[in-house]
């Protein structure tokens, strides 16, 4: 599903997907995620807009089920809710910059957007984290967004797969957008908001029906990484020198 049909072709996307220093603009949206999955039922679990109240319960959740997430938090609610941040980072999640107030960044000027991110990239390294991967409110942003995340070192990320729980609020609904169907894979970069409390109340349910898909769950930093080492494998022509 979804499948290069080489580990050649699987280079040569890696090196259009993926950041090498000093190279253009680079995306890592749904099209991409996509045509690079089939990587042993890779699962990345993602949580936006926290952290909130219910993250501290989301995380007793994650650690019960020996899972580890990425987070993509906004720089005004990590301010509000640092201790939870600091847990975050203890236990072993990826921490990721979601900009400070969620705006719509097709609608703001380049300085207003580096604001945004340079406001939450500040938050965030004064707590000691320093994030990988940087995702626009609502998925939407413009050449000038890309730029500014890769001046930032940040890889601009998307997702797979979308379970839309702000708007989906019972359990059968959420699983029947992130559940495989019949003959498909559990695989992906899987998109949740920690926000929500019918998120978190079904968490353990979704995780648990995943993982007898065959999910294998990993943050989008070993997600990213596995396609790495698998590229610099012997006949992935040389696309092992590509660097995140």
């Amino acid at each position: 599903m979804r499948r290069p049909g080489s580990l050649i072709c699987l280079a040569l996307l890696l090196c259009l997907c993926l950041p090498a220093p000093g190279h253009g603009q680079d995306i890592l949206d749904a099209p991409g995620i996509r045509r690079m999955e089939a990587r042993d039922n890779a699962c990345a679990i993602t949580f936006d807009d926290g952290p909130g109240k219910y993250t501290d319960a989301l995380l007793d959740i994650l650690k019960a089920h020996h899972v580890r997430a990425t987070f993509f938090v906004l720089g005004g609610n990590a301010v509000r809710h640092r201790q939870t941040l600091l847990r975050m980072a203890a236990e072993g999640h990826e921490i990721a910059n979601h900009s400070y107030d969620h705006p719509d960044f097709r609608h703001l000027s380049p300085e207003r957007q580096r604001d945004e991110i340079e406001r939450t990239e500040q938050v965030l390294r004064g707590l000691g984290i320093t994030p990988r991967f940087f995702r626009p409110p609502y998925g939407l942003y413009d050449a000038d967004t890309v730029r500014l995340a890769e001046q930032e070192h940040m890889v601009l990320a998307l997702w797979s797969v979308d379970s839309q729980d702000w708007k989906y609020r019972k359990l059968s609904e959420l699983e029947a957008r992130v559940l495989p169907g019949k003959g498909e894979k559990a695989e992906g970069v899987f998109l949740f908001h920690d926000i929500h409390q019918t998120t978190v109340n079904a968490m353990g349910d979704v995780l648990d029906k995943l993982a007898a898909d065959g999910c294998r769950f990993v943050t989008l930093g070993q997600w990213t990484e596995e396609l790495s080492q698998r590229a610099a494998e012997p006949g992935a022509g040389g696309a092992g020198k590509t660097k995140q």
